[in-house]
């Protein structure tokens, strides 16, 4: 049976040539053997009032894995991360947090870069493409699904005193997000915040709020700006709500008459 190194106590208790009791009932180890990622023991089940001479035969006795996948833990670890930080964010903190030894994180994850970067896929997945669907690609009126997306980060999360800000925006500003596999998952996070917005843009064109030629322009100014006002709210800046309406004012401006100059 393997016993994990999140199981020292367990291993511990397993001796070479001695009975071990799990469930109630008679194990014997054979052989303990180091193992890099664990400590592996191969036992016998015995018979109730069995000796160790006279085992029945080997039984497997599996041990369940604490999580069955990666995802439960992806997603605490998206919730660290998004609170504390990349850069804050150290192996115990992701031992306590996951509940994993530092060992079983690094098996499944290789590095802290490898788990970062799927929990930025994961956000980007779950959190910034939910929101660009309901904010800008299922309004009806393009300029208010712009102004709701912005609006939107300004709200803390529930239990929350303060906006958390963006993971993508969070991340990228601090040293983590610098190595190759977190700037790939990053640029992709941003590509679909800026295709969400170029979509509402080119809606608002043909309304007249923007011209045909200044669609691209417009959607990276908005981008900008999103950007900007993440940093802001996460730091508690006040008076953003007004601000946004200048912004969206000046780029997507009221025409009385669509197309005109």
């Amino acid at each position: 049976v393997a016993v994990e190194e999140d199981d020292r106590s367990t291993a511990a208790d397993v001796v070479v040539g001695h009975p071990l009791a799990i469930d109630g009932q008679v194990l014997l180890a054979q052989r303990l053997d180091a193992h890099p990622t664990s400590l592996v023991a191969d036992v016998i089940l015995c018979q109730p009032g069995a000796t160790p001479a006279d085992p029945s035969p080997p039984i497997a006795v599996p041990r369940p894995p604490k999580f069955a996948d990666d995802a439960e833990v992806v997603d605490r670890a998206v919730e660290l991360f998004w609170v504390r930080g990349a850069d804050a964010v150290t192996i115990r903190d992701l031992e306590v947090a996951l509940e994993l030894r530092a060992p079983s994180i690094y098996r499944r994850f290789e590095t802290k870069d490898v788990l970062l970067a799927r929990c930025v896929d994961r956000y980007v997945d779950r959190v910034i493409a939910g929101r660009v669907r309901r904010f800008l690609d299922e309004s009806d009126d393009p300029v208010a699904g712009i102004r709701e997306f912005f609006t939107s980060v300004l709200r803390p999360h529930p239990g929350e005193i303060s906006p958390r800000g963006c993971l993508l925006t969070n991340t990228a500003a601090q040293a983590a997000g610098t190595t190759p596999q977190v700037t790939a998952a990053l640029t992709r996070g941003f590509e679909v915040v800026g295709a969400g917005l170029r979509r509402s843009v080119e809606r608002a064109s043909a309304t007249g709020r923007v011209d045909a030629d200044a669609v691209d322009a417009t959607a990276v100014a908005l981008h900008m700006s999103f950007q900007g006002l993440l940093v802001l709210a996460r730091n508690d800046v006040t008076g953003l709500e007004e601000s946004i309406d200048v912004t969206l004012a000046a780029l997507l401006p009221r025409r009385e008459h669509p197309g005109a100059a």
